[in-house]
């Protein structure tokens, strides 16, 4: 943006909506899983296998989703995938049997792939320098406000309308938001002359530098420990502590929803100009603080604020990564690759951490073991926060 230009809040607003809409369908099953499983006859493997496959995807192809995004234009691909999630949506009440199903599942995760490499490469065009960390944090709120969101409201909408109907909701609301962004005039990116370079050589220059494979290191080993919590809170509450599903699911929104103040904390923090990597170094260690108690002999109530904690002191990290993407991009027509590359690295954790904690826990009988898969993922994310402070050199003052 020139120097007297302004941020323009109401568009990043809008694109942290359509994250947050994005997430609210991947989210959407969590709550009607068992509707579905019992509409399709899925048993809990294929289940997994199903709520799974955005995850998969993104995990294999983050990178090159970045660098199509970087190529065809963010406001582009951000509409694709708004649309495609809209569509998906939609023609999964048709199914019939579960191959359609997860191919709309499929689909789904192509939108959400779409839209969470090129928003936040959108907000930086639709910010100015001074602003654009305060920006990107906020874009962080999308997946646990749209998950929270999503969990909480899901259940009346399935005993209301079913599953369909749930379906076609979130449907609709994505096509309003596409509609809403639609007429905003985004800048769809900049030009820096590099559209008709080979696209290979264009997946290699944006990822050889290490800073965005630290990032993407730190925010893997944050979502490994984040997800492993996520998932099996719940049935650690039910099946360990005798409370109900409604009440488990109430309490695991809550661990989900503080995860918002630490992701709106870090714009405060970098806007006063503190480092992207300290800003990592200090959550894992706070993360693995909270660890010590999740995983102690404490009476229940203080595991459960531990883990409360452990979400609100872990939202510092992953705002810090997405924050640093812009300064961490080898050049400005790479920043879709790079944010690609933390959203592959992000999915690789998801899918790791909820067997990892099953096997440690499987193999020893206690719950309590799997305090060293925090510890150790805790410390690497903190030693890759220091090599990102160090690649990225010495610090410089916030713009004005």
């Amino acid at each position: 943006m020139s120097e007297d230009a302004k941020t323009r809040w109401l568009a990043v607003a809008a694109l942290v909506a359509a994250g947050m809409i994005a997430a609210g369908h991947i989210f959407k099953l969590s709550p009607a899983m068992p509707v579905v499983r019992a509409a399709f006859g899925l048993d809990l493997v294929a289940g997994g296998w199903l709520f799974s496959t955005t995850n998969i995807l993104a995990a294999l192809t983050g990178v090159a989703a970045g660098v199509t995004a970087d190529r065809f234009g963010y406001r582009r691909v951000l509409f694709f995938g708004l649309a495609i999630m809209a569509v998906a949506s939609a023609l999964a009440t048709l199914a019939a049997a579960p191959p359609l199903l997860f191919l709309c599942r499929l689909l789904e995760g192509a939108g959400f792939l779409s839209v969470v490499v090129s928003a936040p490469s959108l907000m930086v065009s639709e910010t100015i320098p001074r602003d654009r960390p305060l920006a990107l944090s906020w874009w962080t709120v999308y997946s646990p406000g749209g998950g929270s969101l999503t969990i909480l409201l899901a259940p009346q909408v399935l005993r209301l309308i079913g599953w369909q109907g749930l379906w076609l909701t979130l449907s609709g609301v994505a096509l309003a938001v596409l509609t809403l962004l639609a007429s905003m005039g985004l800048k769809g990116r900049p030009h820096h002359g590099t559209r008709g370079a080979p696209f290979h050589r264009t997946l290699i220059a944006a990822v050889r530098h290490p800073g965005p494979w630290c990032a993407a290191g730190a925010f893997a080993l944050y979502a490994l420990q984040y997800v492993a919590v996520m998932a099996w809170l719940p049935s650690f509450l039910v099946a360990e502590r005798g409370l109900s599903i409604a009440l488990a699911a109430a309490l695991t929104a809550v661990v989900m929803a503080s995860n918002i103040s630490g992701n709106l904390l870090t714009g405060v923090l970098l806007r006063a100009g503190h480092r992207h990597g300290s800003l990592i170094t200090a959550s894992s260690v706070l993360m693995a603080i909270s660890a010590l108690i999740i995983f102690s002999d404490l009476p229940d109530l203080a595991r459960y604020l531990a883990c409360v904690a452990l979400s609100a002191t872990g939202g510092v990290l992953p705002a810090a990564v997405l924050a640093s993407a812009p300064e961490i991009a080898p050049h400005p027509a790479y920043i879709g690759a790079v944010n690609g590359l933390i959203v592959q690295g992000t999915n690789m954790g998801l899918l790791a951490g909820p067997p990892a904690l099953a096997a440690v826990v499987a193999l020893s009988g206690q719950w309590n073991d799997g305090l060293w898969l925090f510890l150790i993922a805790a410390a690497g994310a903190a030693a890759l926060g220091l090599a990102l402070n160090k690649v990225t050199g010495a610090p410089q003052k916030p713009s004005l």
